[in-house]
């Protein structure tokens, strides 16, 4: 049984690849942040977090 969960770094911070012209610096994962962001860039972090998940060809537990 295993009692301790190890965290890598993935997990602490997201990093958007096309919100990137955005936001210059990676975003906490589960705080809310300090500053805040502009709407496109939000909106873009959720719409690849949700593509990741949701389009079969990105997903890898789907095969």
């Amino acid at each position: 049984m295993v009692l301790s969960k190890a965290s890598s770094q993935s997990d602490v911070s997201i990093h958007s690849t096309f919100a990137s012209r955005y936001v210059r610096n990676s975003l906490p994962r589960f705080k809310v942040p300090e500053n805040s962001i502009p709407k496109e860039a939000a909106y873009q972090i959720i719409n690849d977090e949700l593509m990741l998940d949701g389009n079969p060809r990105l997903n890898l537990a789907s095969f």
